[in-house]
């Protein structure tokens, strides 16, 4: 396994409760999961716990069998191969969106950053506007720089916390598959958190259920349309029980 949770449990400073209750899971290199639930049901807080923004009340979260955060250090090893991308993540304005995707790799030494802006161009088609500056581009030009400059540095695992919220369904319907294929020839772990039940359905190979900060389910997605669910399950998904 290449992530596993250990009982890891959250509450904000001055909350009555806790956000996160004793959540445990591992998940496989190269796998696609899905982190789902209601509004509030602690998605964004454990997105944020994995890539060591929060530090958990309780629990250890460990990286290729090796700890990386605790209850006691948030950030045991500092660890870049882990990346969280959101929703509001934004470009430099100032410079070209060529620099842009530069200057996210800025620390590889020159052949090999030549070698990778020229994979990225070519893989999410963004020849014809490398050379423009951000706000000369459409919405979807935009998430395509935003996820070439996510895994320019060669990620393991992505962190994607409602990453196409402000996508239209035309545009997600372009930029879906070149997403997906990516993941999978390159091996990318990705833990993607939405509430839209079609992108879990394209994307996922797992699916984490999250109810009041608890796992409500974990299995795999294709699961959902062969095993008998719990009523709150099939209510979530729409499916019959």
């Amino acid at each position: 396994m290449i992530l596993e949770l250990h009982n890891i449990s959250f509450q904000y400073t001055n909350a009555e409760s806790e956000v996160l209750k004793k959540i445990s899971f591992s998940i496989q290199k190269g796998s696609i999961m899905a982190l789902t639930g209601e509004s509030g049901a602690g998605k964004t807080t454990l997105l944020k716990i994995i890539a060591g923004i929060e530090t958990p009340s309780v629990g250890k979260i460990f990286w290729k069998q090796k700890k990386i955060i605790s209850a006691q250090s948030q950030l045991v090893h500092e660890n870049k191969q882990i990346k969280l991308l959101d929703q509001n993540l934004t470009l430099q304005p100032h410079i070209s969106l060529l620099q842009n995707l530069e200057y996210s790799i800025r620390s590889f030494p020159y052949a090999a950053k030549k070698k990778r802006i020229e994979e990225l161009i070519d893989i999410f088609q963004i020849s014809e506007i490398i050379h423009k500056y951000p706000n000369e581009i459409s919405g979807g030009q935009k998430q395509r720089i935003v996820f070439a400059i996510t895994i320019a540095p060669y990620p393991q695992l992505l962190l994607l916390d409602e990453p196409f919220a402000h996508l239209d369904p035309l545009l997600k319907k372009k930029l879906f598959p070149i997403l997906k294929h990516i993941f999978y020839t390159q091996k990318i772990t990705v833990i993607l958190a939405t509430h839209h039940i079609a992108d879990i359905f394209f994307f996922s190979d797992k699916l984490l259920l999250l109810k009041n900060g608890e796992i409500e389910m974990f299995q795999n997605t294709e699961s959902l349309t062969k095993n008998t669910l719990s009523d709150y399950v099939s209510s979530f998904f729409g499916t019959p029980n």
